[in-house]
C-alpha cells in the first residue's frame, strides 16, 4: 500500500515540474539556474524507484515507471545541452541584420519587408 502512495507521488510530482518546465518554455521565461528542475525529476525519479522496491500494483508500477523514465531522461537532456549566448548575440532593441528564410508555406520571407511595421520574431531550439 505504501509502494503504490510513493510511486503516484512521485508521478506526480515529476509530471507536475514537466508542467511547469514547458509552460515556461513556451514563454521563453527557463531559468538561467536549471537545477531546481533537475532536482525535482531527479528526486521524483528516485521515489519511483523507492515505491517499486516497496511494492505496487500494476497502475501504481507504471506511474513510477514513467517518473523515473521521465525524471531521468529530462535531468540528462538537460545536462548534456548548455546553452550559451554568443558573443555577438543581438541585443533586445537593437537593429537585426537582413535575415531571410521560409515561412509556414515555404515561400521565401525576407525581414526587409516588414520595414517600419513591428515584427515578432521568435527562434526556439529544444533542449534534446
Amino acid at each position: 500500500m505504501t509502494g503504490n502512495l510513493v510511486a503516484f507521488a512521485a508521478f506526480v510530482l515529476v509530471l507536475g515540474a514537466v508542467t511547469v518546465w514547458f509552460r515556461q518554455a513556451m514563454a521563453v521565461r527557463l531559468p538561467a539556474n536549471r537545477g531546481g528542475f533537475v532536482a525535482v525529476w531527479l528526486g521524483g525519479a528516485l521515489m519511483g524507484i523507492a515505491g517499486l522496491v516497496q511494492g505496487t500494483g500494476t497502475f501504481a508500477g507504471l506511474a513510477a515507471a514513467l517518473a523515473i523514465a521521465v525524471g531521468c531522461f529530462l535531468s540528462f537532456t538537460v545536462a548534456i545541452s548548455r546553452q550559451e549566448v554568443g558573443e555577438n548575440a543581438i541585443a533586445v532593441g537593437a537593429r537585426l541584420p537582413e535575415v531571410s528564410a521560409p515561412d509556414e508555406n515555404g515561400a521565401e520571407f525576407a525581414l526587409a519587408s516588414a520595414s517600419g511595421t513591428p515584427v515578432l520574431l521568435k527562434f526556439f531550439r529544444g533542449h534534446w
